[in-house]
């Protein structure tokens, strides 16, 4: 099938939101979800990570992360863009075509629960519009995936 590039809108944006609640506290969530060493444990696709910029975690830090998505290897440049513990914290993922900002509010419901509220926005460019628009379940999904695998592996580290 062939495209008419000259149709496709230059920009494209998606919006997902997606909670979960961890049967832990919420101290316990964010020390497991902040150790960069664990992130391999529980991103699903996790390649490499390096930290370019800053401290691990905090405001401004930057880290260069390879990831496999979809079978396609992938590098994206994480940007922490607001630390506020133990509530929230906002981070920027760049890579080529693709713009992404995620909120992440945590609430403790109980002493031993903690609910994960995600807020992703995507922004897509050139080829990854058509992606984008043919397979926005794998960008849906793939947030999704993040807290479940987040989840059974923090539950199982402190069961």
């Amino acid at each position: 099938m062939l495209v008419d590039e000259r149709n496709l809108d230059l920009f494209y944006s998606m919006k997902c939101h997606h909670q979960i609640d961890i049967r832990l506290p919420r101290e316990c969530v964010l020390r497991t979800i902040n150790n960069a060493e664990l992130y391999p444990k529980w991103q699903r696709g996790l390649i490499s990570t390096e930290l370019i910029k800053g401290e691990s975690g905090q405001t401004g830090a930057k880290r260069r992360i390879y990831i496999k998505i979809a079978g396609q290897r992938i590098k994206m440049i994480e940007t922490i863009l607001e630390y506020q513990p133990p509530e929230r914290w906002q981070a920027r993922y760049t890579a080529n075509g693709l713009k992404s900002i995620q909120t992440n509010i945590f609430k403790a419901i109980s002493n031993d629960v903690t609910r994960w509220d995600c807020y992703s926005e995507f922004q897509f460019s050139g080829s990854m519009v058509l992606i984008s628009k043919l397979m926005p379940q794998v960008f849906r999904e793939r947030a999704r995936l993040t807290q479940t695998d987040f989840r059974t592996f923090a539950e199982e580290l402190y069961g």
